[in-house]
């Protein structure tokens, strides 16, 4: 039987019987397992004895403890989200983030209760001046005593899932010494109790910290407490006595909730739910930071993880998110291949290590429209071609000398999918270093012929990244979720070049940035879809804040450490949309101190309303950058003094407190009970203290 014809059929006896179509591709090879076999094949895979069930890049979302236990997203018939189902956020809809057993998980497809699955993917992690260049200064000061006095974020739950916070660094300390976290989850921890409904990981609150009672394992990256620290350190560990704090975060005063992460995107959805589940046993409201994402998915707000981060955010619950780092970098291409036609792109697997304790490999997405139908062909770097692929072909594995080739060419997401990911093979003498190309042949195209390629992840022992080689296209690179419907997508600004170095000695980046240009790395928008990402742009090139004192120092030099550390060892400089990410959530909490009822929309359009037009100087397209001054700056209060009646209006005069000065005023409008405002604004300046409208 040809194998053409194999591939086809096995499509066909895939489980779930119709729904299959809404099945990840992913998925598919191990649902054809029983539970046993999964077990085998995936414990094989991890010691990397065999390429197993799932990409390699997707072992992470299968539990370690038990790998067939599941992290996915999932919609039921029924819109019923079943008794059994423990391990739960409920999105609405019938639609679930939740960790469920292969065995349910089958059982379910199989009776048609489940209609869509997605295994969850991998994410990644993406001030001194910069509050100044913001303008925190216009919303708070420095009393007699020492004190700061404000809009300090009181009264506001600020989280963060990351890589974990060091929670006895002095800036997340009060004056007492005690904490000033709520809680704590610790997604990967083997000891403490797990907050419901979860079942995996350890928390623990106020008491266990103060005590002593929490775990070590901190924040071993650095990158967490970096984080948290330029959204709301106090500054207490760089406080001279007496004066104001050197390096003070945005919200020094709000209430911290932290989640140390897996890393996955079900654990970044049950760590947002933890958060904002722990604010309302405060009864206080929330923001979230999330200086992570990844480039899995279409870039269209309609992923499982887009649409579960959008939908746990509300009025009071606001989530901010970093736009990425990929503004330099060659990890998106746009090509169109119309009828008849035929193209190519090419990506760069760079040199490597070889190792037999570890695998090699490079993942990369394409996605179009549904009604196009492509043939590819994988070329590897010495020219021949080893894999074709037909339209509707699901998950296939083949071996080479070079390594394992896994690709797939069917529906995903409701688009049309591609998935090339190449693994090196640690013992064959052939690498899979080089250029290789995938050949594109319109087999028949009735949309609009383009396509959207990025690299994805990858795993590498070498000193290179992957780059996509053709049909470059740096916009369309925020990361998700910042891509998703009512989350702030921030950019990075920069705001110092120059630093004092722990020895005491200045330092300097070597870029030609100037303070209030893009950060040359910090990623494009807009959408796929056209929308406008990010939103805002905010410090993030050459940012100080807290240094975690367990923070692993393997991924730096000593001489880097001494370059990036701040004289009292307590705080370093780092940069990326990781760190602009903060400063907008800590205006956010800032906000929620005033309207802690605001919603997703609201914020965009007021940091925005507020912000300080510019231009990307890399692009000539224009952008905004937080201006937390004028966002916190207060309504003009008005006197109501007279309201005349009149045959065609209403005219009504006020008193405002202000001489000789323009003054604007907001009229809204609407034509009946529940119709849309239409808004008017008017400026006009008044030189006594009242005017008529």
């Amino acid at each position: 039987m040809p194998r053409t014809l194999l591939l086809v059929l096995a499509f066909l006896l895939l489980p779930g019987g119709p729904h299959a179509a809404n099945l990840d591709p992913a998925l598919r090879g191990l649902l054809r397992l029983d539970d046993d076999q999964a077990r085998g094949a995936l414990a094989l895979a991890r010691a990397n004895l065999d390429p197993g069930p799932l990409p390699r890049a997707l072992l992470g979302s299968a539990d370690p403890a038990d790998p067939t236990r599941l992290e996915v997203f999932l919609r039921f018939a029924d819109g019923v989200v079943p008794a059994e189902l423990d391990e739960v956020v409920p999105l609405g809809d019938g639609r679930v983030a939740a960790r469920v057993p292969l065995a349910q998980l089958r059982a379910w497809i199989a009776d048609d209760a489940v209609t869509d699955a997605r295994l969850a993917r991998p994410v990644q992690p993406a001030l001194d001046r910069s509050a100044t260049f913001l303008g925190c200064d216009a919303v708070r000061s420095l009393s007699f005593d020492g004190t700061l006095q404000g809009n300090l974020g009181q009264g506001v739950v600020l989280g963060i899932v990351d890589s974990g916070s060091d929670y006895d660094h002095p800036d997340f300390r009060n004056a007492d010494g005690s904490t000033r976290f709520h809680s704590y989850w610790d997604q990967g921890a083997l000891s403490g109790v797990p907050p419901r409904p979860y079942n995996f990981g350890g928390e623990w609150f106020a008491r266990d910290i103060d005590l002593g009672q929490a775990p070590g394992d901190r924040d071993f990256s650095g990158h967490g407490t970096h984080v948290l620290g330029i959204a709301a350190g106090n500054g207490r560990a760089s406080t001279p006595l007496g004066g104001k704090p050197q390096y003070l975060g945005v919200a020094p005063a709000a209430t911290l909730v932290g989640v140390r992460t897996n890393f996955t995107e079900f654990g970044v959805v049950a760590g947002v739910d933890y958060v904002f589940r722990r604010a309302q046993d405060l009864g206080m409201p929330a923001v979230v930071n999330l200086s992570l994402g990844n480039h899995f998915g279409p870039h269209r707000g309609t992923s499982p993880f887009e649409t579960a981060v959008a939908d746990l955010a509300g009025p009071g619950r606001l989530i901010v998110a970093a736009g990425g780092n990929s503004g330099d970098d060659a990890y998106h291409s746009e090509l169109v291949v119309p009828a008849g036609g035929s193209d190519s792109f090419g990506f760069l697997f760079p040199r490597y290590r070889e190792q037999v304790d570890d695998i090699n490999y490079v993942t990369l997405e394409g996605w179009f429209d549904p009604r196009d139908r492509y043939r590819f062909r994988i070329v590897a770097p010495s020219g021949e071609v080893l894999q074709v692929i037909e339209p509707g072909t699901g998950e296939t594995r083949t071996t080479t000398d070079v390594g394992t080739l896994r690709t797939w060419n069917t529906q995903d997401l409701g688009m049309g999918s591609l998935l090339v990911e190449v693994l090196a093979n640690p013992l064959s003498v052939v690498p899979a270093s080089g250029r290789w190309r995938v050949e594109v042949e319109a087999v028949d195209v009735r949309g609009s012929g383009e396509i959207d390629v990025w690299l994805v992840t990858w795993n590498l022992t070498g000193t290179g990244d992957p780059e996509l080689l053709d049909h470059l296209d740096q916009e369309e690179t925020v990361i998700s979720p910042g891509t998703a419907e009512g989350i702030l997508s921030v950019g990075a600004v920069a705001t110092r070049s120059c630093w004092t170095a722990y020895d005491g000695t200045e330092e300097c980046y070597g870029t030609s940035t100037r303070v209030g240009d893009a950060a040359y790395f910090s990623s494009f928008g807009p959408t796929s879809d056209g929308r406008d990402k990010p939103e805002i742009m905010a410090p993030g090139l050459g940012v100080v804040s807290a240094l975690s004192d367990v923070a692993d120092p393997s991924a730096y030099t000593p001489e880097e450490m001494a370059r990036l550390t701040a004289p009292n060892g307590r705080y370093w400089v780092s940069q990326g949309t990781s760190m602009a990410s903060p400063h907008a959530a800590g205006a956010a909490a800032l906000l929620l101190t005033r309207f802690p009822t605001m919603t997703p929309e609201q914020l965009v359009w007021r940091l925005r309303t507020t912000g300080t037009p510019g231009t990307d100087q890399r692009s000539g397209k224009p952008m905004i950058t937080l201006d937390i001054g004028d966002a916190l700056a207060p309504l003009g209060k008005i006197v109501l003094a007279e309201l005349v009646p009149t045959h065609d209006d209403i005219r009504l005069r006020v008193a405002t407190g202000r001489v000789n000065a323009p003054v604007e005023y907001v009229v809204y409008r609407a034509l009946g009970e529940g119709a849309p405002f239409h808004r008017l604004t008017r400026r006009r300046e008044i030189s006594d203290m009242s005017f008529e409208i």
